[in-house]
């Protein structure tokens, strides 16, 4: 990111916008996710996003919401796992429920 684009979000504030969209978060996953955002300038990559968004919103409409405050962190145990570590029962279930 260039100076300009960086003055340009000082400005807008943008640090306090996802600040606030943090705070609905309902996971530090999603937390972690919603502080990393930054602003996308390829058309493409919007189009495609959006897109992302509206079957996300289809899902919704047909299932309901997800019950995401079930949903554990299982980032460390899925790190490891691809490195040919392995997990624990209790960490296979948890992965088991998010799928």
């Amino acid at each position: 990111m260039n100076e300009i684009e960086k003055k340009t979000l000082k400005t807008l504030e943008y640090d306090k916008i996802l600040e606030r969209l943090a705070q609905h978060a309902v996971t530090d996953g999603g937390k972690e996710f919603a502080l990393a955002l930054t602003p996308q300038n390829s058309a493409e990559k919007v189009r495609a996003l959006l897109a992302d968004t509206e079957r996300a919103k289809e899902l919704i409409g047909r299932k309901g919401n997800p019950d995401i405050a079930a949903v554990r962190d299982v980032r460390g145990p899925l790190s490891r796992a691809e490195k040919g570590g392995m997990m624990s029962l209790l960490e296979l279930l948890q992965v088991a429920q998010i799928l």
